[in-house]
């Protein structure tokens, strides 16, 4: 044969076991932050259903806390649409413990307002993300929305 011993044979499972190990504790460690838009509504007491709107969801899939920022909307042209106005932003920063999530949710017409006011026109892609405190921006899939309809008035 080669002239292997069981030594190194056991040498070498050694050194694959000892990679392994550490690539799952780097794997462990990494900020895993997922970035998402889902359509929302809200049902008030009097079965009264509000205008469409979009829930900016933030969920930490990794396997330590995280500290984020209020999420955002990144637009065509590169520029970070932030919702200040809208309730939720008071949430944040927010410590996001293994497996929890927060949201951010702002209706269609304010979304669709924003992006009319700077030029845009038609079906617009967009796409949520966020800050973690390390300054690392997450990313989600994109996300399409038509600011030709007239969202605030359920049309």
């Amino acid at each position: 044969m080669l002239g292997l011993e069981l030594k190194d044979y056991i040498g070498v499972a050694g050194l694959v076991l000892s990679v392994a190990i550490w690539m799952r504790t780097i794997w462990r460690e990494w900020r895993r932050i997922e970035v998402s838009v889902s359509p929302a509504f809200h049902v008030y007491a009097d079965g009264e259903v509000s205008t469409q709107n979009a829930s900016i969801d933030i969920v930490n899939r990794g396997n330590r806390p995280v500290y984020v920022k209020a999420p955002t909307l990144l637009a065509p042209d590169g520029k970070h649409l932030s919702f200040v106005g809208v309730v939720d932003f008071k949430k944040f920063p927010k410590k996001l413990e293994e497996g929890e999530s927060a949201s951010l949710c702002v209706s269609y017409s304010e979304i669709s307002r924003t992006l009319r006011k700077q030029g845009h026109s038609g079906k617009v892609k967009l796409r949520p993300c966020c800050l973690d405190a390390t300054g690392k921006r997450h990313v989600g899939k994109r996300w399409t929305l038509d600011i030709s309809k007239e969202w605030d008035r359920g049309a």
